[in-house]
């Protein structure tokens, strides 16, 4: 399994820019630092015996997708996250 990461004071402050730049929905995704749990434990404890505890079919092993065909094509990536926006006129957020 992947997890990210992400420190309080850098979401706080990611949350605080998104709301100053915002237009109206859209969705701000964070470019932010993810790691396998099997080489978090291995970095904690070289050569560590791992027990594996519960259902493993049901985890993940893959990199998760996080963007539909849909939202790909309304995504534009700046430095430090993407940006998809409402993709129907008159959309979630809209005035017009």
């Amino acid at each position: 399994m992947t997890r990210f990461w992400i420190t309080l004071e850098s979401g706080v402050k990611f949350v605080i820019r998104c709301l100053e730049e915002m237009h109206g929905g859209e969705i701000f995704v964070p470019k932010i630092p993810s790691m396998r749990m099997m080489d978090l434990a291995e970095c904690i404890a070289p050569g560590c015996e791992i027990e594996t505890i519960g259902n493993p079919a049901r985890a993940k092993n893959s990199t998760k997708r996080w963007l539909s065909e849909d939202e790909a094509r309304n995504t534009v990536e700046v430095k430090d996250m993407y940006v998809i926006s409402p993709h129907t006129p008159g959309g979630r957020g809209s005035t017009g």
